[in-house]
């Protein structure tokens, strides 16, 4: 699945290509999907300018001069390419051609992408802004007392522009055992993961930029990555890596990862 370093690189990629371009042609061929008429969602935005892009979690909002936006979310299958295109094209969701002729489609071989008109905005907080605090996170995690850390970042309610890659990366870093209890995580280390999470974040879109290179949108490729790699089998430390299930999501480890998880007592004394 995209996730936030390929979502930056192909916002990038597509501002450099066609940002202030008029759209001229808009061709929706996958309908099943939408939340508005199909007629509905090309009106609004045929024949205005691309103003800007931006990313909220994983969708990207393209913002036209006439004040309208189109949300794109490609879900776990979604990919982009360019038009004109090399080769014939499967699985074609939408495309849009703009005035110089060029422009860029999406293909979905399960149809689940998503396009949205004038999205609503989200109140979660996104993990790469100034509203994800400290303060936030560790309220989060407090009120959540069952939940492992990893599928509490993951969590979309909570958290918005994390996903199960990028999260074992993360855990790597603040080494923070992925099956720890989010609430026994110390504010230290909660520090910590707020800071991995930019870190890992960033230096993942530059290696996505650099792969993707100038004569494509998005290659999403992640050889860069330390753990969660099925090339790898040790860390940068030297440590092996673990793979299995945590809350059902295929998950990478090392043993140099801190587990917090409650203590069992028996007769007032912990074991």
């Amino acid at each position: 699945m995209p996730e936030v370093p390929e979502l930056l690189t192909l916002r990038h990629n597509l501002l450099t290509r066609f940002k202030g371009q008029k759209l001229t042609q808009f061709n929706i061929i996958w309908e099943r999907k939408l939340k508005f008429p199909k007629d509905q969602i090309i009106s609004a935005v045929i024949g205005a300018k691309l103003k800007g892009i931006e990313r909220n979690g994983k969708t990207l909002e393209l913002h036209f001069d006439n004040k309208k936006t189109v949300g794109l979310h490609l879900m776990q299958s979604g990919r982009p390419y360019l038009i004109p295109a090399e080769g014939e094209v499967k699985w074609r969701i939408w495309e849009m051609t703009f005035e110089m002729g060029l422009g860029f489609g999406i293909q979905d071989w399960t149809g689940g992408t998503q396009l949205v008109l004038n999205p609503v905005k989200s109140s979660v907080p996104d993990v790469l802004t100034d509203s994800f605090t400290f303060d936030y996170v560790k309220s989060v995690f407090q009120k959540n007392k069952r939940m492992l850390v990893k599928p509490l970042l993951t969590n979309a309610r909570y958290f918005r522009g994390l996903g199960n890659a990028y999260v074992d990366e993360i855990l790597w870093e603040a080494k923070v055992s992925p099956a720890s209890f989010a609430y026994l995580i110390p504010d230290s280390k909660i520090e910590e993961l707020i800071s991995a999470i930019e870190s890992v974040l960033i230096n993942a879109e530059k290696e996505i930029r650099e792969v993707t290179g100038p004569d494509a949108l998005m290659i999403e490729k992640r050889d860069f990555m330390k753990v969660h790699n099925s090339k790898r089998k040790n860390d940068p430390d030297g440590y092996e890596i673990f793979t299995g299930q945590v809350a059902k999501a295929k998950t990478y480890w090392t043993a140099n990862q801190v587990l917090y998880e409650p203590k069992l007592h028996l007769f007032g004394r912990a074991l």
